[in-house]
């Protein structure tokens, strides 16, 4: 995707990535991508950093890097939480992948989102700005453009995001709320697995229980960081694993799949400066464990 952009100054000139920053959002660290990968043109010719650019050039910024345009449209239905011109966030259901691979080709949420936005008659690369895994339920993000997925991923490094998971556990962890800190790196043993280990990464998740029977929990949860699988390991490290996972824990005869959602997102609109708060209420089957397990 090919972005033109007319300069138009007063006077004077102006470097040309401090024009890119100032004036048109991108973020330094995708400054720097796009200068390194000659994505950048002035006039038709390639752009360095240290160009200046003055009243009445054309720059030209190639965003194709990043976005996926070879998913193929699927008829599936979204269940859409909020959309407007900049991105779109949808509840996305248990047991579907959020982007094709060679295994599962189609049937994934970007192929859903590319039926939608034709459907629309609007042009949009496809872009993630977070992902879950197949099994675990909630929201996902999907900026609708690199300036957009650039401001968002800015936000979510420096911790800008608030990101909220609830979770059926076994049993009831003591103290009921607190933080777990422990790092987290893979598991020689397995190259799906992650483990907390003492030279892994730095990995915090603040947890609080909401209610609570005699052998299990529902808890949220709250990623300080974003490492491969931190909630399901976290909880299996304490010795509470997830209630139905079967890679951190066991299989459970009450629930298909790890009884994890992404339940609520916080964060400020990378465009237009307001609070933007994203909800997706439980999901039927894990309403039903809840209900099964008479948590109160």
């Amino acid at each position: 995707m090919q972005r033109k952009y007319e300069i138009r100054l007063s006077e004077g000139k102006i470097f040309i990535d401090a024009y890119m920053s100032e004036s048109l959002g991108f973020s330094s660290r995708q400054i720097k991508k796009l200068f390194k990968n000659k994505k950048v043109y002035i006039n038709g010719r390639p752009a360095y950093k240290d160009n200046k650019l003055t009243d009445g050039d054309i720059l030209e910024v190639d965003l194709s890097e990043g976005a996926r345009e070879d998913i193929l449209p699927e008829n599936i239905e979204l269940d859409i939480i909020y959309e407007d011109e900049h991105l779109l966030a949808v509840n996305k259901p248990p047991y579907m992948l959020v982007h094709p691979t060679p295994n599962h080709p189609g049937g994934t949420l970007l192929n859903a989102a590319a039926y939608y936005f034709a459907g629309k008659g609007e042009k949009v690369s496809l872009r993630l700005l977070n992902r879950l895994d197949m099994n675990t339920s909630g929201i996902v993000v999907m900026p609708k453009s690199a300036v957009v997925h650039s401001r968002l991923d800015e936000m979510v490094r420096s911790g800008k995001v608030k990101k909220y998971y609830e979770a059926v556990i076994e049993g009831i962890i003591v103290p009921e709320k607190g933080i777990i800190d422990k790092p987290i790196g893979k598991d020689e043993t397995d190259p799906i697995k992650r483990r907390v280990k003492s030279d892994g990464r730095s990995a915090v998740t603040v947890y609080e229980t909401l209610r609570k029977a005699k052998n299990h929990s529902l808890v949220c949860l709250e990623l300080i960081t974003g490492r491969t699988h931190q909630i399901r390991v976290h909880l299996s490290f304490l010795g509470h694993p997830i209630v139905g996972d079967t890679l951190y824990g066991k299989e459970s005869s009450l629930i298909g799949r790890q009884a994890l959602h992404a339940s609520d997102m916080e964060l400020v609109h990378p465009v237009r400066g307001s609070m933007l708060r994203l909800h997706s209420a439980l999901p039927d089957d894990i309403r039903m464990l809840v209900s099964r397990l008479e948590l109160e």
